[in-house]
């Protein structure tokens, strides 16, 4: 699985655990791309910093192409979002 390109969307990609969730998928290979809030949090300057995408809305819509994989939690709505 890691030696294949996969595309992962984190929902609530801000919140600290899913941060770091995200750096450590990025660090593995994986190309991340997250969903939140458009608030300023203490995780963004990290999620900056790994080159991780975050999209400022919940919109299936407009859910970035190709993803492979996507991870949320229980906190807005969990499956519901």
């Amino acid at each position: 699985m890691i030696n294949e390109h996969k595309k992962v969307l984190i929902v609530g990609i801000k919140g600290v655990a899913m941060a770091h969730i995200a750096v450590i998928l990025k660090k593995m290979g994986y190309d991340v791309e997250g969903a939140d809030v458009d608030e300023k949090f203490i995780t963004d300057d990290m999620l900056n910093k790994h080159g991780v995408t975050v999209h400022t809305h919940f919109d299936l819509e407009v859910t970035p192409d190709n993803v492979s994989h996507v991870i949320y939690s229980a906190a807005h709505g969990g499956t519901e979002n």
